[in-house]
Order: C-alpha cells, then sequence, then structure tokens
C-alpha cells in the first residue's frame, strides 16, 4: 500500500524542475495580477482570495494531471495566496511605514490561514487533476 502511495504522494520526479517553476509563476501571476488591476477584492473582508486562489487551483490541478507531486500543488496554492499577500503588503497598505508593511507581510496568521487553505485547496486540485488524468488515459475517444 505504501509503495502505491509514494508515486502518487511524490510524483515523476522528471518533471520536478518544471513544476516548480509553476509555483513561482503562480507566485508572478496572483502579484501582477492583482497589482496591475486584472485581478480584483470585491470588497469587505476577504479571507480566501478568489482570483488567487484560481490560479492556485488551476496550477495545482496541472501539477496533478501531469502526475507531479501533492507537495508542489500546495506549494503553487501558497505561492499564489501569497502573491495577493505580498501585493497587498506592498501596494494595498502603501501609506503605512516600512516596517508595518513587513509586519503584515510576515505575519503568522495570515502565513498560517494561507496554509491550511493552501492544504485543502491544493489536495482539490490535485485530485481534480488525477481524475482528469485517470479519465483520460482509461477513457478511448473515438471520433
Amino acid at each position: 500500500m505504501a509503495r502505491a502511495l509514494r508515486p502518487t504522494l511524490l510524483g515523476d520526479h522528471r518533471g520536478q524542475p518544471r513544476h516548480l517553476a509553476f509555483v513561482v509563476g503562480s507566485f508572478v501571476v496572483a502579484f501582477v495580477g492583482y497589482a496591475t488591476g486584472a485581478f480584483e477584492v470585491g470588497g469587505g473582508v476577504v479571507f480566501v482570495p478568489v482570483h488567487a486562489a484560481s490560479v492556485g487551483a488551476i496550477v495545482g490541478a496541472w501539477i496533478g494531471y501531469r502526475t507531479g507531486a501533492l507537495p508542489i500543488a500546495w506549494a503553487a496554492v501558497y505561492a499564489s495566496y501569497f502573491g495577493f499577500h505580498a501585493e497587498w503588503a506592498v501596494f494595498g497598505l502603501s501609506g503605512r511605514p516600512l516596517a508595518d508593511r513587513i509586519a503584515f507581510l510576515v505575519s503568522p496568521d495570515g502565513l498560517a490561514f494561507f496554509g491550511v487553505s493552501a492544504l485543502v485547496l491544493g489536495t482539490v486540485a490535485f485530485a481534480g487533476g488525477r481524475a482528469a488524468r485517470f479519465v483520460s488515459t482509461s477513457v478511448a475517444w473515438r471520433g
């Protein structure tokens, strides 16, 4: 049983550097998206930024589809959340002193919340990607 779970959790090691590039790309897309106004926060109290979650989920599903590692999918979702968080610290709190912005950026409560959310959403996205891979390889498409 443990041998069967190992490839699912750790993935195919041939594509790991490329998958790590997706993690960095997830951060960059979220940061630039919010900074340029392509992504917006709807207002009110924001617990989970929808656009950042969507970017992370898409990347996490792609990693699952490409037989990557589950922790890489978690990291991709976390990176997109952190991209939102970093953009907010840099541009959203621009009127505050640098020390306050850095304190906000590394506050343990925000980082922990994004971590738990990344574990949940990353697992769901990864499983969806794996399911899509299973379906696409199991079903014979006839045209």
